[in-house]
């Protein structure tokens, strides 16, 4: 057995957060290291982590010997082992496991929150992290990973079970005494587990897709997919990298709707290249879709998963044949553009649907204000919750107990949406959005989703009866917005204050507000400016402390106005709960990647100057 020094050093580089724990679990530290081995250590640190969730799932009303826990894990090395010290931390303690094995987290997430039999699930991933990293996403029955008040409590309960040494040993000693015969023949029951949660997850998704209450409704969506699919072919690739999404139910899905499929990286495990799914990860999908759209025109769209399946972006086939991928604000317009033409059109073919006159839309501080353009054209609101998917998910929920609908939501800034009922963000859900558009056409006097959204932006002249995915793609917004994972929207400081790097930040601008407000004037039409700041589901119009919590640590928007009384740009930074660096971003109006360099130059040459005033 370690000691409990040992267990300390391993707790020392794990990251907490909402939205999982993570570290690098490979046993030689090295975040590309391939190697499924664990240290006694980190096997030790989880058997706490489990621990911890135990005594929270007990709080929850959720006590051994009457819930069931769902374990599943991604496709990267480390998963099997953690998986094993999960499974059998989970027995010890006395909770019934339903072992899936490997699986994208949509579907078993979708598992436990469909099927009465499921309480909670444990499922072990990095999300996008490199492959020598691993952790723990934890969750209730709702569909998604804890919300921020059930996270920090699971936090604070792991930090009081490692702070006590002889609680956290005793955590350690009765891992260490399972039964291996039974934890073998618990994992050996995968497959059957595995089963129920793929049908589960089918029957979800056709129902989310579709807007469906009943697998009925869905079913004719479908059939109306694949009947258009015979006149209106469409093509798509999935170039997977061995992720857990090799193992769902994407081929099956994507068949039914009648599209034409090519798959690629679908063997599980083999991981080919960088798992966060943004620039050269997504040039093996571009190549290989350049190829298939030369031989067959219908191939227009490729996704590539992160490692759980998540998340995807992707990347189209342009007029002229060759293919580019998508920025992740752009995939994230394209998916609400279509939800929200969808969602008129299902009123319009529904006869005892009445237009909803609170239609919404829920995202982040720094997705793009293409969404808000995208949004005003339907007569939706668009509201901003602080960065965390969490936060985005738990202002949806209390905006439809205000009585909106809300069909979508998400983060822009990162990619991916989340459809629904679903509580999740799922790429199969990104590649129908892409789908309903091209396969929604007019209709029995019902207009297709494309035609419904040129007339909504005042645009029917440029509808054409052959439109293609280029086109669907050249009629967004157009803006010019930094993206997340440039080294440009990163900055590394060293530790900081986050009160007092923000309240240095705000002196800093009103100085050269004073200096430079001619020159914005005169070069960009900035004739004045709001600031706003996101925190857990709030939006604060408010400048200064006034308008933060005690934390200090959410977002912080600077919103630019032009002459006209309209937004035109804004600059946004968020320093990291969990690192010391801040991400910050531009998003300008318009095709002017000039004006886009010199907001987030200034943004960071402000944030480097207020940290070196509070060092």
């Amino acid at each position: 057995m370690i000691d409990y020094e040992q267990l300390l050093t391993s707790a020392r580089p794990l990251i907490l957060s909402a939205s999982g724990w993570r570290k690098i679990f490979a046993a030689t530290g090295e975040e590309e290291d391939a190697s499924p081995r664990l240290l006694p250590e980190d096997k030790a640190l989880v058997a706490v982590m489990i621990a911890a969730f135990c005594r929270f799932l007990t709080e929850e009303g959720l006590s051994p010997n009457a819930a069931t826990i769902a374990v599943a894990t991604d496709s990267r090395p480390t998963g099997p082992a953690i998986m094993g010290q999960v499974v059998a931390c989970l027995d010890a303690t006395g909770y019934s496991v339903a072992v899936v094995g490997i699986s994208a987290a949509p579907e078993v997430m979708a598992w436990a929150k469909e099927d009465s039999q499921v309480d909670a699930f444990v499922y072990i991933s990095a999300s996008h992290n490199p492959i020598g990293h691993n952790g723990i996403k934890f969750g209730l029955a709702t569909g998604g990973v804890l919300d921020g008040e059930q996270a920090s409590r699971l936090i604070l309960l792991f930090k009081q079970l490692l702070d006590d040494r002889e609680q956290a040993l005793a955590a350690i000693a009765r891992s260490e005494s399972r039964d291996e015969e039974r934890v073998r023949s618990q994992l050996a029951k995968a497959s059957f587990f595995k089963k129920q949660a793929l049908d589960c997850y089918h029957r979800f998704l056709r129902r989310t897709v579709t807007g469906s209450s009943s697998d009925q409704e869905a079913d004719k969506i479908f059939n109306l997919f694949a009947s258009q699919a015979e006149t209106y072919p469409v093509g798509v690739l999935g170039e997977l990298n061995g992720s857990a999404r090799a193992l769902s139910i994407d081929k099956k899905i994507l068949s039914e709707a009648g599209a034409s499929l090519f798959f690629a990286g679908d063997k599980v495990g083999v991981i080919e290249h960088r798992i966060v799914p943004e620039g050269e990860s997504l040039d093996p999908a571009r190549k290989l879709l350049q190829e298939l759209h030369a031989q067959r025109a219908e191939f227009a769209i490729a996704y590539v998963p992160d490692n759980d399946g998540d998340r995807g972006n992707l990347v189209f086939a342009g007029k002229d044949g060759k293919c580019r991928a998508l920025e992740a604000q752009e995939v994230f317009a394209l998916a609400v553009l279509s939800e929200l033409a969808y969602t008129r059109w299902l009123e319009a073919r529904t006869s005892d649907r009445s237009p909803s006159a609170k239609l919404a839309v829920v995202v982040n501080g720094p997705t793009s204000m293409r969404i808000d353009s995208i949004a005003n054209a339907f007569g939706a609101e668009t509201f901003r919750a602080e960065v965390g998917e969490a936060n985005a998910v738990n202002l949806a929920r209390e905006k439809r107990k205000a009585g909106y609908t809300i069909p979508i939501l998400g983060e822009g800034s990162n990619g991916g949406n989340i459809t629904h009922p679903s509580a999740v963000r799922d790429p199969l859900c990104t590649v129908f959005a892409v789908l309903k558009l091209l396969l929604i056409r007019d209709r029995d006097e019902n207009p297709g989703l494309f035609r419904r959204w040129l007339r909504a932006s005042g645009r029917q002249e440029l509808y054409r009866e052959d439109f293609t995915l280029s086109d669907i793609i050249a009629s967004l917004p157009t803006y010019t917005t930094t993206s997340a994972y440039e080294k440009r929207a990163i900055l590394r400081l060293g530790n900081f204050d986050h009160g007092a790097l923000k309240r240095a930040w705000e002196e800093e601008f009103l100085s050269q507000w004073e200096t430079r407000k001619q020159e914005l004037a005169e070069r960009f039409g900035i004739v004045a400016w709001e600031e706003r700041q996101y925190e857990a589901t709030y939006e604060r119009k408010e400048r200064g402390e006034a308008g933060r919590s005690s934390k200090m640590t959410g977002g912080l928007k600077l919103v630019f106005f032009g002459a006209d009384g309209l937004v035109s740009d804004y600059i946004w930074m968020r320093g990291s709960g969990t690192e010391p660096l801040f991400r910050i971003l531009a998003d300008c109006r318009g095709d002017d990647k000039e004006r886009e360099e010199y907001l987030l130059a200034w943004q960071r040459s402000m944030i480097l100057r207020a940290y070196e005033g509070i060092r």
